[in-house]
């Protein structure tokens, strides 16, 4: 299953099954891959960390950032420095970081947005994920 076939799934749940994201997500990975699960997990648990106040991660300025940053292994694309794939297009930077968005700013459509946009890398990618899931949550009422 691929990242646009779950975030879909996703938002099918949160609508007609009445879950949380958190809930939804849960639900579709136990019936997706082995992969798309390493995936999601991979954005559970830095939100878990960049939410928890014991945590350095916690404590940086640009949080957002720096844990999809982090989430991410290096991408050799030719050139004379690597990137990190954490905030670039490839599903393993876009699904897990999504995941992250998502939990983060579950309660504010609005900062969702925000946040995804200011962390810059493949947002429109992350954008699709997090304006379906968040949109299906949050209804027409949650956009301003």
């Amino acid at each position: 299953m691929s990242g646009g076939e779950f975030f879909t799934r996703v938002a099918w749940k949160v609508v007609h099954e009445n879950m949380s994201p958190k809930e939804a997500m849960d639900a579709v990975a136990l019936k997706s891959s082995s992969w798309i699960q390493a995936q999601v997990q991979k954005g559970i648990k830095k939100y878990l960390e960049a939410t928890d106040p014991s945590k350095p991660l916690f404590k940086e300025e640009f949080v957002d950032d720096l844990a999809m940053t982090s989430m991410a292994r290096l991408w050799d694309v030719g050139k004379t420095e690597p990137i990190k794939v954490g905030k670039a297009s490839p599903t393993e930077g876009t699904l897990p970081s999504s995941v992250y968005i998502i939990l983060k700013y579950m309660d504010s459509y609005e900062e969702a947005v925000k946040a995804n946009a200011m962390v810059g890398g493949d947002n429109a990618s992350r954008a699709i994920a997090v304006g379906m899931v968040l949109g299906a949550y949050h209804g027409i009422e949650g956009i301003p």
